[in-house]
């Protein structure tokens, strides 16, 4: 079956679950906008795993993705996507190091005294010197290896500051200095391998924030109180675990899905936009990163889907979900 050929209602069942991510940008990193300790103890699993609620989401979400990844193999991959992949994987390189020096520059024009993202402030003096650094590096190939070291020395700050805990939700950071370490040193020679890194990095930062809906629901009601068109008048449990599960499907559909990893590409852009009516120039500039990594992911090939795609639909994604759970809650015990 090719796209160009997908009856109406045959791409709704594609894009249903990934359009019912509207909810997600609203409150991505509840972390900038309210209170938020991972010191304090989570939702008990046991709680979870005992709600109707809980169960009923799960096994809506279980259907969902294999509604999609069955219609998603029985597409043919148009030549104009292919013709996509091919130039987003030309100019991935220089598309990444252009958006984190915009990036790094944005956060000191807007004064955010931060490392990587908006709560975690820091008031060492290093800080300025290393955006600044780290924004002049990555412009040019040859250097942009140096800048993704920076990078991950803001990371360790901010593990030393904050804990490894609080720093796993930006993995993704992780994953785009390891692009631009793999790019630059390989001459551009290792872009497929480099993009697979940041594919894992961002499926993982995005599974991780999925998680804290439900761990952590305290700080969303927060923001809920004080935005409460969030919601949309609905339940605010339902509303926060629907998005929970919503955006693990995604992350899932990024790794394991063909199309259907770019639709949850483009879903997730999209929301990532208009989150910033809402909560404004910090939003953007916080979500920067995250969004340029997904359009470089949009405009190439999944090579890690090929490699996932061999194991069973059901098992694997019940299998992530337990496996990114159990490290969730026992990092939390351990580390936080």
């Amino acid at each position: 079956m090719t796209l160009e050929k997908i009856r109406p209602a045959t791409l709704g069942f594609l894009l249903v679950p990934l359009i019912a991510a509207i909810p997600l940008s609203a409150h991505g990193h509840v972390k900038w906008f309210s209170e938020y300790d991972v010191t304090a103890s989570p939702l008990a699993l046991s709680e979870l795993a005992t709600s109707t609620l809980f169960l009923t989401l799960f096994a809506a979400s279980l259907a969902a993705v294999l509604i999609v990844i069955a219609i998603d193999r029985r597409l043919t991959m148009p030549s104009s996507i292919a013709r996509l992949e091919h130039a987003g994987e030309r100019y991935a390189s220089r598309f990444m190091r252009a958006a984190a020096a915009v990036f790094f520059v944005s956060l000191q024009l807007a004064g955010l005294d931060v490392l990587l993202t908006p709560e975690l402030a820091s008031a060492s003096p290093l800080v300025p010197v290393l955006h600044y650094a780290i924004a002049a590096l990555v412009l040019f190939e040859a250097s942009a290896w140096l800048g993704g070291v920076g990078i991950i020395v803001l990371y360790a700050m901010g593990v030393s500051q904050y804990g490894m805990f609080h720093m796993l939700d930006y993995v993704i950071f992780i994953g785009i200095a390891a692009f631009l370490i793999l790019v630059s040193l390989s001459r551009g020679e290792r872009v497929n391998r480099a993009l697979a890194v940041l594919r894992i990095a961002t499926a993982f930062s995005l599974l991780w924030g999925a998680i804290e809906k439900f761990a952590y629901p305290s700080g969303f009601h927060q923001l809920f109180d004080e935005y409460p068109y969030l919601n949309f008048g609905l339940d605010q449990t339902f509303f926060l675990w629907s998005a929970g599960f919503v955006e693990f499907v995604c992350a899932y559909l990024l790794i394991a899905g063909r199309l259907s990893a770019k639709g949850s590409c483009a879903v997730l852009l999209f929301f990532f936009g208009i989150a910033v009516i809402p909560f404004g120039m910090v939003d953007a500039i916080g979500h920067c990163m995250f969004a340029a990594s997904l359009i470089v992911l949009l405009s190439s090939r999944n090579e890690t889907g090929a490699t996932f795609r061999r194991f069973g639909n059901i098992g694997r994604f019940v299998g992530s979900m337990a496996l990114m759970f159990g490290t969730y809650y026992t990092l939390q015990t351990a580390l936080a």
